[in-house]
C-alpha cells in the first residue's frame, strides 16, 4: 500500500476540490486515532486523509461505540460483509440497511426496496435523483405513458392504503379486534362482578391486558404470558358500561416503532399508553421481603369488602380479592385466581383503601408484568401474594409486578331516590273492592292494606277466584269473594297459596275451617265482614331472643352473628321502649343478607311484660311486625306514596329543565320556574326561551 501511496495521492489532488470540506460530526474516523481526531490531517476531507485510510490498519471496534443506540447504518458495500458484525456490536434500537447483496436476482428491486426501508424510518428521500432529468417542452417522439404501463408486470399484489385506514388510525398500526361478551360461558363472564355504583364497569385492567394480548400476538407468542412487558403513561379517557344482553367491541392498535398504543370503542379513544418488552423487575430484591405481620390486627376479606360497598364500589366473585391487609393499608395479601384482570384490579383497589369517596383510576405511570417471576411468588398453600403500597411514592408491588404512579380522579356516587313512606292505619276497603270491574286496578289498594302482616314484602299476585281462573303455582294474596254458585275449588286454592302466604275471606262466605287447619293455614286477623287466614311454613324453625337496649348497643355484634348464620332460625327483636328506634332499625336490618329471618316485637307499654303464652303465640303466627300499644296488638305500616304520570305535569308559562338527581344526568326534566319575566306580563302571546349550556365534565363521561 505504501508503494501506490504517492500515486494515489497525485490522482486525489486533481478530483478534490481545494480547499477541502471539513470532517462532519456523523462522519466517525476508523483510521485516525480518537486522540488524533483534533489534528489537521483528521479534519478535513482531504487527499492525505485518504491516502493514510489506505495505508492506516482499520480500527473498526472503535469507531462503533460512538454509533448511537438509534441510529441508522447503511453499508456502503458490493455485498452486506459487516451485517453479522454489526448485529452484534450495535444496539438492538439501532436500524442497518445495506443496499446490495450478493446472490440477488433483481437487485433494482432489492435496491429500492432498502430506500423504502430508509422512508419508513423517516429519511426524506429524493428519488428522482436516480433518473435524468426532464427536459421541457418533451419532444414530439417520446412515447405515451400508456404504451409503457400497458408492459408493466402486474403478477404481484402490493397493499395499496385507502381511505378506510385513515380515518380509522390504522394506517401504520397493528390492529386487533376484541369482542368482549358476559354471558355465562364466556371468557370474559367474571367481569360481570366489577360493579361500580350500581353499574358494571369494564375493568381498567381489563383494557391493558388486551393491549398485552394484542402485543405478545406481534411478537408471535400464542401465549401472552409468555412474554414479560412495560406499560408507560396509560391515560384512560372514560368508562365503558358493559351489558348483558349486548356485546363490546374494542379495537386496540399499535404502533410498532415506539409501542404507542390507543383502544377505541364506537370510533372513540378509551385508553392510550405505550407497551414495550420488560426487562428485570426493578425491586426485585425487596420483594422478597415483604412480609405481612399476623400478630397485629388486620382487616380481613368481609371488613374491607363491607367499606368498599358503603363507597359505592359494588365488587363481587373474583373482584374481591384482598385476602387481608394491616390497618395503614401498606402490607397486605391477596387472592390468585389465575386471572390476571381481576388480580391487576385488586392491586388497584388496595391503593383506594385509605382514601374517602368514590374515585376511579384515569392514570398509570409505569406498569411492569413479569408472569414467570410473578407465579414463583404465589404461595402454594393459601394461594396469595404478598402485596406492598408505599403511599408516599405512589407505588405498589406484589409478586412479578410493579406499579408506579397511580392517579384516581374522584367523582360522586349517584344519588337514589327513595320512595316517599306514608304511616297509617289498617282501613278496610273490602266494599270498595267488590264494586271493582278490574281487579289490576285495585293492586295498590290491596297492597297497601294487607302490609300490615309482611310490611317489606312485596306482593306478586293477587287473584279473585269469582272471575279468574290462573295457572301460577303459587301467589302471596289469594282474594275470595262470594260468587253467583258460591261453589269453590278449596283444594285448588289451598295449593295455589304459596307458604307464608295469606287468605282473605269475605264475610258472606261460609269458611271452611277444619279443611284449613288441615292444611296448615292459622287464622290472623278476623272482623265482621272479612277473615285473614295465614299459610305456615313446614319447616322447622329455631327461635333467638335479642332485647334491643338503646343504651346498651352489645346485641349488634349478636345480630351480625346471627344473621351470617340465618338460615333455618327465625330472630326475634323484642324493646319495650317506646322512642328507641327499633322499627327503623328493623326495617333496615330486613334489607341486609339474611334479613328475612328477623322478626319485630315492640311493646310501647313499659308496665306491660310479654309472657310465654303471647310469646308463643306470636311465634306460631310468625308475622315479621308486631306492636303492642294501648292494649291491643297491631302493627306500623310503611305505605310508599305513589303519583299519577298525569297529575305530575302541570301546565305553566316559565319552566326550567334541571336534574333531580345532582350529578345524575339521567334525572334531566322540566320544572315549574318560579321566575315571571316581564315580557310575559305585558305580552301573553310571547313565549319567551333563554337558552344555558355548559360543557361536559370529568364526571359526566366516566360515570
Amino acid at each position: 500500500m505504501m508503494e501506490i501511496a504517492p500515486l494515489l495521492k497525485k490522482c486525489l489532488e486533481n478530483v478534490i476540490i481545494n480547499p477541502p470540506k471539513q470532517r462532519s460530526s456523523r462522519w466517525i474516523s476508523s483510521s485516525v486515532p480518537e486522540n488524533q481526531w483534533n489534528t489537521s490531517l483528521a479534519l478535513t476531507s482531504s487527499p492525505d486523509y485518504h491516502v493514510n485510510n489506505l495505508c492506516s490498519p482499520v480500527l473498526f471496534q472503535e469507531a462503533l461505540q460512538y454509533i448511537p443506540s438509534n441510529a441508522i447504518v447503511i453499508e456502503l458495500a458490493p455485498h452486506c460483509l459487516l451485517l453479522a458484525i454489526l448485529k452484534r456490536s450495535l444496539s438492538t434500537d439501532c436500524v442497518h440497511i445495506n443496499l446490495m447483496k450478493r446472490g440477488t436476482h433483481d437487485h433494482i428491486t432489492y435496491f429500492y426496496s432498502n430506500l423504502g426501508k430508509l422512508y419508513n424510518e423517516g429519511v426524506n428521500l429524493n428519488i428522482m435523483s436516480n433518473y435524468e432529468s426532464i427536459q421541457y417542452p418533451v419532444p414530439i417522439n417520446v412515447p405515451f405513458i400508456s404504451l409503457i404501463a400497458a408492459q408493466w408486470d402486474h403478477s404481484q399484489q402490493w397493499k395499496v392504503p385507502t381511505f378506510e385506514m385513515f380515518t380509522q388510525s390504522l394506517g401504520s398500526t397493528q390492529q386487533a379486534k376484541h369482542e368482549i361478551d358476559l354471558n355465562d360461558d364466556s371468557e370474559y363472564s367474571f367481569v360481570i362482578g366489577h360493579q361500580i355504583d350500581g353499574r358494571c364497569l369494564f375493568p381498567g385492567t381489563s383494557y391493558l391486558v388486551l393491549v398485552w394480548k394484542t402485543f405478545a400476538k406481534l411478537h408471535n407468542y400464542e401465549d401472552y404470558r409468555q412474554i414479560s412487558v412495560l406499560f408507560e403513561q396509560i391515560q384512560i379517557h372514560r368508562a365503558t358500561i358493559c351489558l348483558l344482553t349486548n356485546k363490546i367491541i374494542f379495537y386496540v392498535n399499535i404502533l410498532p416503532t415506539n409501542g404507542t398504543f390507543e383502544i377505541t370503542e364506537n370510533n372513540t379513544i378509551i385508553v392510550t399508553g405505550r407497551i414495550s418488552l420488560s426487562e428485570q423487575l426493578t425491586m426485585q430484591k425487596f420483594h422478597k421481603q415483604i412480609k405481612l405481620n399476623n400478630t397485629e390486627k388486620n382487616l380481613q376479606t368481609n371488613e374491607i369488602y363491607r367499606d368498599f360497598n358503603l363507597r359505592g364500589y359494588e365488587y363481587s366473585g373474583l373482584f374481591r380479592g384482598i385476602n387481608q391487609i394491616n390497618i395503614d393499608g401498606t402490607y397486605g395479601e391477596l387472592i390468585w385466581n389465575n386471572e390476571w384482570i381481576s388480580y391487576l384490579d385488586t392491586m388497584l383497589q388496595v391503593h383506594l383503601i385509605t382514601s374517602q369517596g368514590l374515585q376511579l383510576p384515569t392514570r398509570i405511570d409505569s406498569l411492569r408484568i413479569d408472569p414467570k417471576y410473578h407465579l414463583e411468588s404465589i404461595s402454594s398453600l393459601t394461594s396469595t401474594c404478598s402485596v406492598y403500597v408505599d403511599y408516599w411514592n405512589s407505588l405498589c408491588f406484589s409478586g412479578g409486578i410493579e406499579l408506579f404512579g397511580l392517579h384516581c380522579t374522584a367523582t360522586s356516587k349517584k344519588h337514589k331516590q327513595q320512595n316517599t313512606i306514608l304511616e297509617s292505619y289498617f282501613e278496610e276497603i273490602f266494599n270498595f273492592y267488590s264494586q271493582q270491574p278490574s281487579i289490576k286496578s285495585l293492586e295498590y289498594v290491596l297492597v297497601t292494606s294487607l302490609s300490615i302482616d309482611e310490611i317489606n314484602k312485596k306482593i306478586n299476585l293477587i287473584e279473585n277466584l269469582s272471575s279468574v281462573t290462573t295457572t301460577t303455582t303459587t301467589v302471596d294474596l289469594v282474594i275470595v269473594n262470594k260468587t253467583e254458585t258460591n261453589t269453590y275449588d278449596w283444594e285448588k286454592l289451598f295449593s295455589v297459596c304459596k307458604l307464608n302466604g295469606f287468605i282473605l275471606f269475605s264475610s258472606d262466605i261460609d269458611i271452611p275451617r277444619e279443611q284449613l287447619q288441615t292444611n296448615n293455614f292459622i287464622q290472623i286477623v278476623t272482623r265482621k265482614n272479612y277473615q285473614l287466614w295465614k299459610k305456615l311454613s313446614t319447616e322447622t324453625l329455631t327461635d333467638t331472643i335479642v332485647n334491643i337496649d338503646e343504651k346498651n348497643f352489645q346485641s349488634i355484634d349478636q345480630i351480625k352473628t346471627l344473621l351470617s348464620n340465618s338460615s333455618l332460625q327465625r330472630i326475634w327483636l323484642i324493646s319495650n321502649q317506646i322512642d328507641n328506634g327499633i322499627i327503623g332499625f328493623f326495617n333496615c336490618l330486613r334489607r341486609e343478607p339474611g334479613g328475612q329471618s328477623l322478626r319485630c316485637i315492640h311493646i310501647q307499654d313499659s308496665e306491660y311484660i310479654l309472657n310465654e303464652n303471647v310469646l308463643k303465640t306470636l311465634k306460631t303466627r310468625d308475622l315479621a311486625t308486631n306492636v303492642y300499644q294501648n292494649g291491643v296488638w297491631g302493627s306500623y305500616i310503611h305505605q310508599h306514596l305513589q303519583t299519577s304520570n298525569n297529575s305530575a305535569w302541570i301546565e305553566t308559562d316559565n319552566a326550567h329543565v334541571n336534574v333531580l338527581n345532582r350529578d345524575d344526568l339521567s334525572s334531566l326534566t322540566w320544572l315549574q320556574s318560579p321566575i315571571i319575566t316581564a315580557n310575559n306580563i305585558n305580552d301573553p302571546n310571547l313565549d319567551t326561551c333563554t337558552v344555558h349550556y355548559a360543557s361536559l365534565n370529568f364526571r359526566d363521561i366516566m360515570l
